[in-house]
C-alpha cells in the first residue's frame, strides 16, 4: 500500500488503530481547485486519543480555508467533539460551517445510545451516522425529526437521555440538533458478520418517515457483499445525500460541485 498507510492499515485494508500523521498532505485540499467531497480520515479517526487538540485544529483550519470542498468527518469518539469545539476553540467562529459535516459510527443500539448525544451536542451544518457495519436492528426515532413517529410504548426502548425524551414526548420543536443523514451497510472482510436485510429495511423506513436522506452503501445478498444496487430489493435501492446547507463560495476555477444535491437518486429511481 501507500507509504503513509504503513502500520496504520493491515493486510485486509482495515485500520489497525495506529494514527500516522502525514503533514505534507495537509494542504492538499488548498491545492485542489475542483470542488471535491472529502471523507476525512477514512483510514483513521480524527478524534483519536493520540491526537491533541492543536493537531486537530490545524486540520480543521485547512478545511475552513478550502471552503469550496465538502468534508465528511467521521469518528467513533464523538465524546471528544463537544469539548474540542466549546472549550479549545471557544473563540472560533467558523462552526457550524456549511461545508463541514460531522458524523459518528453506530453499529448497534448500545453505540447509538452512547455516541449520538455527543454528536448532537457538537455544532455542525450536517450531523450524520455511518451504520456500517450494521450488526443489529437499530431504533433511531429519538434523534430523528419529530415527524418520524410516536414515542414507543415500551419504556425499555427509551434510552436514559431525559431532556431529549421530554422534548420528544411533548412534541417540542426546540431540539435544534437532529440527524440529517444516515449511511448504512453490511460488514466486509474475510471474517465479516452477517447483516439481515430487515435491519436495513427498518432504518430506511425510519429515515423515510422522518424525511431524512439515507444512503445504502452495500448489502449482504446471498451470503456475499453486494455493492450493486441493481442486485438489491427495490425498497433498499436508496442512495440519497443531504443538501449542502448554503451555497459554497466559488473556487478560483469557478467550478461547481457535481456530487451533492438535495436528494441524489439512482438512475430511474423514484422518490418514495
Amino acid at each position: 500500500g501507500q507509504a503513509e498507510y504503513q502500520g496504520a492499515v493491515n493486510s485486509h485494508g482495515h485500520w489497525t488503530g495506529r494514527v500516522a500523521l502525514v503533514p505534507e498532505r495537509l494542504e492538499d485540499p488548498l491545492k485542489r481547485k475542483r470542488p471535491t467531497v472529502y471523507f476525512v480520515d477514512s483510514m483513521s479517526d480524527l478524534f483519536h486519543e493520540s491526537l491533541d487538540y492543536r493537531t486537530i485544529a490545524q486540520i480543521f483550519d485547512v478545511m475552513v480555508q478550502a471552503d469550496w470542498h465538502t468534508y465528511q468527518v467521521l469518528t467513533k469518539r464523538p465524546e471528544r467533539m463537544p469539548d474540542f469545539f466549546t472549550n479549545f476553540l471557544r473563540a472560533w467562529k467558523h462552526m457550524p460551517a456549511p461545508h463541514i459535516w460531522l458524523g459518528t459510527s453506530v453499529e448497534n443500539q448500545k453505540a447509538a445510545n452512547e455516541r449520538i448525544p455527543h454528536l448532537l451536542r457538537t455544532p455542525a451544518a450536517v450531523h450524520f451516522l455511518s451504520c456500517e457495519p450494521l450488526l443489529e436492528l437499530l431504533k433511531l426515532w429519538l434523534w430523528l425529526p419529530i415527524n418520524s413517529g410516536p414515542m414507543p410504548e415500551d419504556e425499555n426502548d427509551i434510552p436514559e437521555f431525559t431532556e431529549i425524551i421530554w422534548r420528544r414526548e411533548y412534541n417540542r420543536p426546540d431540539l435544534e440538533n437532529l440527524l440529517q443523514w444516515v449511511i448504512l451497510g453490511c460488514e466486509s472482510g474475510p471474517q465479516r458478520r452477517s447483516m439481515q436485510l430487515d435491519w436495513a429495511r427498518s432504518l430506511v423506513d425510519q429515515c423515510r418517515a422522518a424525511d431524512v436522506p439515507v444512503f445504502v452503501k452495500q448489502l449482504d445478498i446471498g451470503g456475499r457483499v453486494s455493492k450493486d444496487p441493481l442486485e438489491w430489493p427495490e425498497d433498499l435501492q436508496m442512495r440519497e445525500f443531504p443538501a449542502r446547507p448554503s451555497p459554497a463560495p466559488l473556487s478560483p476555477s469557478k467550478s461547481t460541485p457535481t456530487t451533492l444535491g438535495s436528494c441524489a437518486l439512482m438512475p430511474g429511481q423514484k422518490r418514495r
